[in-house]
């Protein structure tokens, strides 16, 4: 059994992309998003958010995938880093990122965003 981390891959912004589809498909099922939002708009709002997340961890922590074929994926950013101010958040995110995550509905998470802070 390998210990450390030294197998693993850490991942760029140019790799966000193809790990948010990953983490899309994952949580595409979850409760939250079933509850949520219609079927047809689960997996491209799932990939979205996994996409915002991941901006962020990029740019003010680690993200790691297990393989190059992703089949895991861990993100954090160290303590004290988050909430995350607009101004950070145009910095790490991408403005196309932003536009589509408005237009898929950012203001339907709002309930979802203040029962995971909860």
């Amino acid at each position: 059994m390998k210990t450390g981390h030294d197998d693993l891959i850490r991942l760029t912004k140019a790799d966000i992309p193809r790990a948010a589809q990953v983490l899309g498909r994952a949580f595409a099922t979850e409760l939250l998003a079933t509850t949520y939002f219609p079927e047809e708009k689960r997996l491209p709002i799932a990939e979205t958010f996994s996409s915002l997340a991941l901006y962020l961890c990029v740019k003010y922590g680690e993200v790691y995938a297990t393989s190059p074929d992703y089949e895991g994926i861990a993100g954090w950013c160290p303590p004290g880093t988050a909430p995350f101010s607009g101004w950070q958040s145009l910095r790490a995110i991408p403005l196309r990122v932003l536009i589509r995550f408005a237009r898929q509905g950012a203001a339907t998470l709002q309930p979802m965003g203040d029962y995971v802070d909860s």
